[in-house]
């Protein structure tokens, strides 16, 4: 098992180990490792060791940088760039959901490259948001996530199942073809309106993709998580395979490009490059978002009385 679990010479894979404390001031950190040892130990030899003391996991080594680096590096990927890139992202969700394991909170800082190869191996990091079910069908409630990403049905306070994590690709795959967020105020009860109402644009300048790949995006970012593509759908949607299929012509409301300059990035079009880690550092504060689900009942209230 040792032996396994420090790589094999004939792939090429060279490990890394990562220790976590199990006990004291550590042991809420602990309880969410064990959950990326849980989904390591269905794989075949567990890469998991433990001491007294320690929990080791044997992972493999990802020096190829963050998928952040990448895009600020190039400022969009092509739509066969982006295409490889969502393949591999989608295969490892279907995996994960398939074990009934959510992430909660995918973006571009938490997809590291196994390399710096063009055609370097995506791999999914830090699981200290995930959740993983125990039964078929099972929801959550607790509100988490990093804003720029996050799930309508979360922002409204409903039960929501792994079709956020399919909602953050939507948001991803967006980013990696026109490089600027899809969804981005300084005002957060403004973005929150914006993700609910999937208020976003495809702006020429940037976009790098095709008609079929803004339905791709459309079907993920969609309001409806019950409409909402699954991982294994999304990978079997046509712009993924190539096939061609009668264009479905979609409807939703967003505000016109009026509203920006478009000859250049401003604040609320801006270039991912110009989105900083403290940006997208933040977390979801549960607070803003009761505020904000509060708000949405007081007005839908105040419209069906009126």
């Amino acid at each position: 098992c040792l032996r396994s679990a420090m790589g094999n010479r004939q792939s090429g894979v060279s490990p890394t180990v990562v220790a976590r404390p199990k006990r004291g001031f550590f042991q809420k950190l602990f309880a969410k490792t064990r959950l990326d040892a849980a989904a390591l130990a269905q794989t075949c030899p567990p890469p998991v060791f433990k001491s007294s003391s320690k929990l080791f996991i044997v992972m493999e080594m990802a020096s190829g940088g963050e998928m952040y680096e990448r895009v600020v590096s190039k400022g969009r990927y092509s739509e066969s760039e982006a295409r490889q890139a969502l393949k591999m992202l989608l295969n490892g969700l279907a995996y994960l959901h398939s074990l009934r394991i959510t992430h909660r909170d995918l973006k571009p800082e938490n997809l590291l490259y196994s390399d710096t190869r063009p055609d370097a191996r995506l791999l999914i990091t830090d699981f200290g948001l995930a959740h993983q079910a125990t039964r078929p069908n099972e929801t959550m409630t607790e509100t988490c996530g990093t804003p720029e990403y996050i799930a309508p049905e979360l922002l409204l306070r409903v039960p929501y199942t792994e079709k956020v994590d399919m909602w953050a690709v939507g948001v991803i795959a967006y980013i990696l073809m026109s490089g600027i967020m899809p969804f981005d105020d300084d005002c957060r009860s403004r973005l929150y309106t914006h993700i609910i109402t999937a208020n976003y644009v495809y702006y020429p300048q940037f976009w790098s993709g095709s008609e079929s790949a803004k339905q791709f995006v459309d079907c993920l970012l969609e309001t409806n998580a019950a409409e909402r593509l699954s991982a294994v759908d999304a990978a079997r949607h046509e712009w993924m395979t190539g096939e061609r299929v009668v264009p479905v012509v979609t409807t939703r409301t967003s505000r016109p490009a009026s509203e920006y300059n478009t000859m250049q990035r401003t604040k609320s079009t801006r270039s991912i490059r110009s989105v900083t880690r403290s940006d997208h550092g933040h977390r979801v504060d549960p607070r803003e978002v009761d505020q904000l689900a509060n708000d949405l009942k007081r007005a839908a209230q105040s419209t069906k009385n009126y």
